[in-house]
């Protein structure tokens, strides 16, 4: 097997590996880009990781990616980042990132802050943990 037939390899086991994994992995998943088809088949088989500002994202809807849906706050309902596993202890927080959910009991930090979650978001949250003191979060 040469280097292009192991990186090939590689690439189609994508689809199964962890978040975590993934997240450690970037360079293995395609960059995102205007005019790919996301189909609930590729939602349903796990081909729906891409990578935009070198930061993983889970397609989490069937669409037509257009240059003015980048991953981010406004396309929330689309997709979620992907991030590396944390303990989410006081020492060693979780990086909050826009378009997140959060669990209870974990800390997070934003902005050079830390925080602690007081209850499961159970959905992605749009607003910085600052924005959410007393609704999920206290500062730690």
């Amino acid at each position: 097997m040469n280097i292009k037939q192991l990186i090939d390899s590689i690439r189609g086991m994508t689809p199964t590996a962890l978040d975590d994994v993934a997240a450690r992995s970037v360079e293995l998943y395609p960059e995102w880009k205007s005019g790919i088809e996301i189909t609930q088949k590729m939602i349903d088989e796990g081909w729906n990781r891409y990578v935009c500002d070198e930061k993983l994202h889970r397609t989490m809807t069937p669409h037509m990616t257009q240059d003015n849906w980048r991953p981010g706050q406004a396309t929330a309902s689309l997709r979620t980042a992907i991030d590396v596993t944390y303990a989410g202890t006081l020492e060693d927080p979780i990086p909050f990132a826009l378009n997140m959910e959060i669990f209870k009991d974990k800390y997070y930090t934003w902005e050079g802050k830390i925080y602690l979650c007081t209850r499961d978001s159970g959905i992605a949250l749009q607003n910085p943990p600052g924005q959410l003191i007393g609704h999920y979060f206290t500062e730690a």
